[in-house]
C-alpha cells in the first residue's frame, strides 16, 4: 500500500527540511550519474551514431555541468533538446525530465553543422509535441502549450543548453540584448538557517506564549513556506536563536538552564541525546542550530524574503528585520546608495520589487531558469535565480520613478494581504521589464 500524498504546503517546517536535503542528495547523486553514462555512452559513437536519453532538466544549465556540455559538443553534434514541463509523461521522476539526442561527429568534420531541434510541452500535451516531431513538423500550439522548432548552434553555449518555449526564448535574448541585469547584479542571495531538528527548536505562536516573557526574547519569527503566503509574511511560528552581535548569547549550560528554564525542561532536555549527535553541531553546543546563518543572520535585517520552493506570492518583505529565514532564502540589496540617495531600505524600492517579484511576468522568467520540483514549484535556489533577469528600479534613466511608485503601492498591499489584479500588477511588470506580457 503507498503512503498518503502530502502537498509540499501542507508539511511540517521539520518533514519540509527532510525532504529538502534527501532531494539535494538525490538530484546531485543521479545527475553525476547521468553525466558519466552520457560521457561513456558519447565516447563510443562512431561517425553517425546516434544517442538519445532522457535526463534531468538541471543538467542543461547548472555550472557543474558546463565543462560536461562543452566536451559533448566537441565530440558529438547536438540534435535535438527537448523539455517536457511537469511529470505526467514519466511519472516515477523526482526532478523535471528533459531529453537529449546526440550524434557522432565525421573526421575531419565536414559541412556545416546542422540546426538543432527543440520539444516543448506542457503536462498533458507530451503526445501532441511527440506527433508534430515525427512529423517532421515546425509549428507551436495556440495557446502555447507544446512547441516544436529549429534553432541555430549560435543560439547556444555550453553555459546553458536549457530548452525553453520559443517565446520564452525570444523574450530571454531580448532582455539580454536590452542589458536588463541579473538578480545576481542586484541582490545578495543567501541561503537560511536550517536547525537540524525543528520539532525541537520551532515553536507555534500558541507554543511559544506557554514560555515565560524573559524566555520569548532568544525567539524570532521565521520567514518559511509556512509563515509566506502570496507575498505577505506572518508571525505564527517562532525559532530558538539565542545569537547577537558576539555570536551565542548562552555559551554555558549553566546560563541555558538559568535563563530560558521551562523551555530547557520542555524541549531541549528531553532531546539532548538527539540534539547532540547531529553531525554539524559535533564541535559546537549541543543547543546551537546546525546551521544558524551568523554572517547576515545575527541581527534583525531588513531584506527580501523566498521560500525554498514556489511560485508567485512566495516573495515576501520583512520591513522589520526580526524575521530568520528558515529553509529558504534572503535578498539583501548589493548597490551602494549614490551621492543624495537613500539607503534601499528606507526608499521605495523594496515594496516595488515586491510587487514585481510577485507578478506573473516574474514568473514566466522564473520557468526560464528554475527547475520544477514535484507539484509544480520552482527551485528558487541562489544558483538558479541568480540568473533570472530583474530590472534596476534604482535606474532612473530606464525605469520612472512614477512607475516605482505604482509598483510600491502594489507591493504595499500584498504585503498586507491584499493582492492587487493580476491584470494590473502584471501590466507595470511588464513596463518595468520592457517586455510584453506572457503569452
Amino acid at each position: 500500500m503507498n503512503p498518503p500524498f502530502v502537498p509540499w504546503e501542507r508539511m511540517g517546517v521539520e518533514d519540509q527540511d527532510i525532504v529538502q536535503q534527501v532531494l539535494g542528495t538525490l538530484a546531485t547523486y543521479r545527475a553525476d550519474i547521468a553525466m558519466a553514462f552520457i560521457w561513456r555512452a558519447a565516447q563510443s559513437l562512431r561517425e553517425n551514431a546516434v544517442l538519445a536519453s532522457v535526463l534531468p532538466t538541471p543538467l542543461f544549465e547548472t555550472h557543474s555541468g558546463r565543462e560536461w556540455r562543452e566536451k559533448l559538443a566537441s565530440t558529438c553534434d547536438l540534435l535535438l533538446l527537448g523539455r517536457f514541463e511537469g511529470y505526467g509523461f514519466f511519472r516515477s521522476s523526482i526532478v523535471e525530465p528533459g531529453m537529449l539526442v546526440l550524434k557522432g561527429k565525421p573526421e575531419p568534420r565536414q559541412g556545416t553543422p546542422s540546426a538543432i531541434r527543440v520539444i516543448m510541452a506542457k503536462s498533458g500535451c507530451e503526445d501532441l509535441a511527440l506527433r508534430a516531431l515525427r512529423q517532421k513538423r515546425q509549428l507551436s500550439a495556440e495557446p502555447t502549450h507544446w512547441d516544436v522548432f529549429e534553432i541555430q548552434r549560435s543560439s547556444i553555449s555550453p553555459a546553458s543548453w536549457m530548452p525553453r518555449f520559443r517565446h520564452v526564448m525570444q523574450r530571454v535574448e531580448a532582455l539580454a540584448s536590452a542589458g536588463v541585469p541579473a538578480v545576481a547584479d542586484l541582490f545578495d542571495v543567501r541561503q537560511g538557517a536550517l536547525t537540524g531538528n525543528n520539532g525541537v527548536f520551532v515553536l507555534s505562536a500558541t507554543e511559544l506564549a506557554q514560555l515565560p516573557k524573559k524566555e520569548r526574547t532568544f525567539f524570532r519569527p521565521i520567514a518559511s513556506n509556512s509563515t509566506i503566503h502570496d507575498g505577505a509574511l506572518e508571525a505564527k511560528e517562532f525559532v530558538f536563536y539565542p545569537y547577537g552581535r558576539d555570536g551565542l548569547l548562552l555559551p554555558t549550560e549553566t546560563e541555558l538552564r538559568a535563563r530560558v528554564r521551562d523551555y530547557f525542561t520542555r524541549y531541549l532536555e528531553p532531546n539532548r541525546k538527539a540534539l547532540a549527535g547531529r553531525a554539524d553541531v559535533r564541535n559546537r553546543e549541543w543547543w546551537d542550530l546546525s546551521r544558524p546563518r551568523l554572517a547576515w543572520q545575527r541581527l534583525p535585517r531588513r531584506k527580501i524574503v523566498s521560500t525554498y520552493f514556489g511560485d508567485r506570492g512566495s516573495f515576501a518583505y520583512d520591513r522589520t528585520g526580526e524575521f530568520v529565514v528558515l529553509q529558504g532564502y534572503g535578498w539583501s540589496w548589493r548597490k551602494r546608495p549614490g551621492q543624495g540617495r537613500r539607503r534601499f531600505e528606507e526608499s521605495l524600492l523594496p515594496w516595488a520589487y515586491l510587487a514585481l517579484l510577485n507578478s506573473r511576468v516574474f514568473e514566466d522568467l522564473l520557468e526560464s531558469f528554475c527547475p520544477r520540483v514535484q507539484g509544480g514549484q520552482y527551485n528558487l535556489s541562489r544558483r538558479f535565480v541568480d540568473r533570472v533577469y530583474l530590472p534596476d528600479l534604482s535606474d532612473d534613466l530606464r525605469v520612472t520613478g512614477t512607475l516605482v511608485e505604482e509598483l510600491a503601492t502594489m507591493g504595499r498591499r500584498i504585503d498586507a494581504g491584499q493582492m492587487p489584479e493580476l491584470e494590473s500588477l502584471d501590466t507595470l511588470a511588464a513596463r518595468a521589464f520592457g517586455t510584453p506580457l506572457p503569452a
